[in-house]
């Protein structure tokens, strides 16, 4: 069972977490957040970002992203530039967390990939990406 946090003014997806230890990992107050757990297969969906979730009415709404592809290096490059925007930071600040040398590892990776290496359109998200070629990754939200 997988769990995500919900902004209580908006219903805005604040973090997910995987299970019960990655939530007890998230750095925030739990009481500030409406918590709701989701099914692990909407957890693979979100963090493959193919789904996106919010919440209202006391529920979670779901909803489809409409991905068509990376159509170019710059475009992939895009992606990883707002990666590398969040996972950054959260290696300075979060250096005893227990995840903190796998974030580091996938955000050196980031850093170092060279979007020449891929044959374009790519069609895989690239968490997809990451996943089919056994890259240990992680979505922003899980941070």
């Amino acid at each position: 069972m997988a769990f995500a946090f919900f902004s209580k003014d908006g219903g805005q997806v604040y973090r997910i977490a995987e299970n019960e230890n990655a939530k007890s990992l998230i750095n925030c107050k739990e009481e500030d957040y409406t918590v709701a757990t989701i099914d692990d297969n909407l957890f693979q969906d979100i963090i493959k970002s193919k789904k996106w979730i919010r919440y209202e009415n006391d529920a979670v709404v779901v909803e489809d992203i409409d991905f068509e592809g990376y159509q170019n290096n710059d475009e992939l490059q895009e992606v990883l530039n707002s990666t590398l925007a969040i996972i950054k930071p959260w290696t300075w600040n979060n250096q005893n967390h227990s995840s903190y040398n796998d974030v580091k590892n996938y955000c050196d990776f980031v850093k170092d990939f060279k979007t020449s290496t891929i044959t374009f359109p790519l069609n895989q998200t690239w968490e997809e990406y990451c996943e089919s070629n056994s890259i240990t990754f992680f979505h922003p939200l899980q941070l």
